[in-house]
């Protein structure tokens, strides 16, 4: 803008003169932040803003590197307007920006104005065309929103990020055209995307080149890409195909392959694109051998100590991954003593194909543990998690209590994750340490909520309502309250157990029950109820070692109804029962649901009556153990085998054994319908074992599984039949392991928050199902469906 100056008629000459100064005067004030007198300070009077639309006028005035009121150099503010304008052009919400200098110049100061062009906005986003990506997901991997400033990069940024979705779900064809339009009333952009997905590109041919020593067949087991089969897609997927190129440079690595790389690969597609192969060149180099280990500066764990921790023998192929294992194994040696700050570093010394180690370790000081601290917890109180830790203040650090404290925490169950960390102490010495334990509260709760309608021919419609509370209040503590009601059969329960008692790892606890069965025909003569009560006593022991706990219950309960109550009779169905369990357990394994490794062995024996009194008599004996063993990948292998045997005199026909099924009946024979093994005989006597293959689809959600089950109840006699207690055989004459029925299938696993665990099992009999009477059917049944659902806890 241009100032303007007022003057009298002068002579020619001078008329042209002053012409001239006018006219420099002119031009140098019409450019940007006109040149003001050099020796005049500058006082900024106001600040005006022009061309805003939905940009805020003081967020630019507050945007800029001068300010109302103040005063500037005429060079000092020149160079404060070119930072402004770069500092506004930094928003990206603006195409041009410019300042101007007013044309009005007071006693106050002078005017500036900052005028400025909006970049467009984005109205919405619009996706079209996508069938096998869902919208949601797409909208998740980009990072355009709706009243969003507009920019071309930005666009074709988030267009890459589109296909880049589509080539990790195996999409490689996937291309994408930008339409823009404008919304009329407010010229705001509308940006749409229009996706033509094509079809997923499936691998035909993976072939190698260099690699002499190790086969194809080889180098392609350690690929996460596969060829198509039959049997299998062969899709291709960047990040699988990156991954497997890693894993291929690893496995040479484990053959002592030490310089091997893979320098190139090239993907070349089939004339229809459908199919394409990949060539991948392999640079093999020599295999190394192990030579020797030497260990410098080691003075609290002396050579033979740590070569025990070494993976490889002398003359051994160098295997990387065992190598790696023995640096960790050394660590993990110091760890055990204290040393958190320790170090190791390695060197490798080649003598042609022999790699001698040499490991240089920084023993550090002895770390001792200050406070203990939980972060996370919001629902579950410090002290429920703080017993559950086995590292004290004051203590060493150990990592196998480290270790053992984060287990124990896992095995509670009210928490998706436990993550041990360490801050340092503010003592004298440097090596003390805080332990941090931040635990991740599951995301669903720990409870569970379940109410639902049943149908049966004999029970007819029951209604069913269930509430398990595993982490009552946060306590710890366990409350249950269980309810199903129909024409034919009704339930109620209710039980609260305290797992530390006194603060003590004690375990006390108690519950009642009521329980009718109906008569179907309508008979109430052979109506049958039960009620009762049970208390339990529990306690963590120490020996033989700490994961071994113990516990008791004692149950009174009231039978009354249709069944034998004559004592002269092995089975009786009325009475009153008075028994005690004793249970002791041994549980290390590593995860309280969907575990992957370590073992769970129970043994019960049980005296019903004798001395306790009551209107029954026998013992049961009951044993039952468990494996799980990591494989390959996440796949893990659980080996089940459980037994038990009732002998005495009186026995209770409802504790006598059934089988057949996933849940609800001893064992599992999820070939054969459930409780028709033994349903029919007098069996005091099982055995069962189970191989069962688990893969996660989801990790802690969705799990595939496969099995083999094989088991039966042992009985020679009917159940109808009344046996005299003095002329039966002894039950251990009865167990035939070699009449066990086998089957085999598969299933899944959904976790459901607030109602447990949910599947079903699919399962095929190899042998003939038991009929009616104890009788085995002469012809082998088909699938047979199991629904299941088991608590999370």
């Amino acid at each position: 803008m241009i100032e303007y100056l007022r003057f009298r008629q002068p002579s020619l000459s001078i008329r042209i003169s002053l012409f001239v100064l006018l006219i420099g005067f002119v031009l140098s004030h019409s450019q940007f932040l006109d040149r003001p007198n050099p020796l005049r300070p500058i006082i900024i009077h106001d600040i005006r803003v022009e061309g805003n639309q939905s940009v805020d006028a003081s967020l630019i005035r507050s945007t800029l590197s001068f300010k109302i009121g103040q005063e500037y150099a005429p060079t000092v503010l020149e160079q404060r307007a070119r930072e402004s304008i770069k500092l506004l052009n930094n928003l990206k919400l603006f195409s041009d920006v410019a300042i101007y200098r007013s044309p009005v110049d007071t006693a106050e100061g002078e005017d500036f104005i900052i005028r400025v062009k909006e970049l467009p906005t984005l109205a919405k986003i619009e996706l079209k065309g996508n069938k096998k990506i869902k919208e949601d997901d797409i909208r998740e991997a980009i990072d355009l929103l709706d009243g969003q400033v507009y920019s071309p990069t930005s666009i074709k940024r988030n267009e890459e990020k589109i296909l880049d979705l589509y080539r990790e779900k195996g999409y490689l064809l996937a291309s994408i055209e930008v339409e823009e339009k404008e919304e009329e009333a407010t010229a705001k952009k509308i940006i749409e995307f229009n996706i033509k997905e094509g079809k997923k590109v499936r691998v035909k041919h993976i072939r190698f080149k260099g690699n002499e020593r190790l086969s194809d067949k080889k180098l392609k087991k350690q690929m996460e890409t596969k060829e198509k089969r039959w049997w299998r897609s062969g899709e291709y997927k960047e990040d699988e195909f990156r991954a497997s190129l890693d894993s291929i440079q690893a496995f040479y690595k484990d053959q002592g392959y030490l310089d091997a790389a893979v320098p190139s690969q090239k993907i070349s597609y089939s004339e229809d694109k459908k199919t394409l192969n990949i060539d991948i060149d392999v640079s093999e180099g020599s295999r190394y051998y192990f030579g020797h280990a030497k260990f410098l500066n080691n003075t609290i764990l002396d050579d033979k100590a740590l070569q025990n921790q070494v993976l490889l023998d002398s003359g051994d192929v160098f295997n990387y991954t065992k190598y790696n294992a023995t640096k960790q194994n050394i660590q993990s040696s110091y760890l055990e003593e204290g040393h958190l700050h320790m170090r190791v570093d390695d060197q490798k010394n080649y003598r042609d194909s022999i790699v001698d180690v040499t490991f240089d370790v920084a023993e550090g000081g002895i770390s001792h543990i200050q406070k203990v601290m939980i972060r996370g917890n919001t629902k579950t109180k410090d002290k429920v998690v703080r017993r559950e830790i086995h590292l004290f203040p004051g203590d060493v650090f150990r990592l196998s209590l480290l270790q053992r404290s984060a287990r124990d925490i896992m095995q509670l169950n009210y928490f998706d994750n436990v993550n041990p960390n360490f801050e340092p102490a503010q003592t004298s010495d440097p090596n003390d340490v805080n332990l941090v334990m931040e635990v991740k509260e599951k995301t669903a709760g720990t409870g569970t909520f379940s109410a639902g309608v049943a149908y049966s021919a004999r029970d007819r419609l029951v209604g069913t309502l269930g509430l398990q509370i595993p982490n009552f209040l946060g306590n710890g503590q366990r409350a249950d309250m269980n309810v199903e009601y129909g024409a034919n059969r009704q339930y109620y329960s209710l039980g609260f157990t305290e797992p530390w008692f006194m603060d003590t790892p004690t375990l006390l606890g108690g519950s009642i029950f009521y329980q009718l069965f109906n008569d179907p025909t309508g008979d109430s003569q052979k109506d049958y109820y039960k009620y009762g009560f049970s208390g339990s006593l529990g306690r963590r022991l120490t020996w033989p070692d700490d994961y071994f706990r113990v516990n008791s219950r004692y149950n009174l309960t009231v039978n009354r109804g249709y069944g034998n109550s004559n004592p002269d009779f092995l089975i009786l169905g009325e009475g009153l029962e008075s028994s005690l369990h004793f249970t002791i357990v041994r549980d290390d394994k590593d995860l309280p649901i969907f575990p992957t490794q370590g073992s769970r062995h129970t043994a019960q024996y049980s005296i019903v009556g004798g001395f306790l009194g009551g209107d029954f008599a026998y013992n049961e004996y009951q044993l039952k153990t468990e494996w799980w063993f990591p494989l390959f990948k996440k796949l893990v292998l659980e080996v089940e085998v459980e037994g038990g045997l009732i002998d005495g005199d009186n026995i209770q026909s409802f504790a006598l054994y059934q089988m057949g099924g996933a849940w609800g009946y001893q064992g599992k024979l999820r070939g054969y319908s459930g409780g028709y093994t033994g349903r029919d005989r007098i069996g005091r006597s099982f055995f069962s074992s189970v191989a069962e293959l688990s893969y996660p689809i989801v990790q802690n959600t969705f799990y595939l599984l496969g099995f083999f089950d094989a088991g039966n109840v042992f009985g020679r006699y009917k159940l109808r039949e009344n046996i005299a207690h003095d002329a039966a055989i002894s039950p251990w004459e009865e167990v035939d392991l070699s009449t066990l029925k086998r089957d085999f299938g598969f299933g899944f696993r959904l976790v459901v928050p607030m109602v447990g665990i949910l599947g079903f099992d699919f399962g095929w009999p190899l042998d003939p199902d038991e009929g009616s009477g104890g009788i085995d059917k002469k012809v082998v049944g088909g699938l047979n469906i199991n629904f299941v659902i088991e608590p999370p806890f």
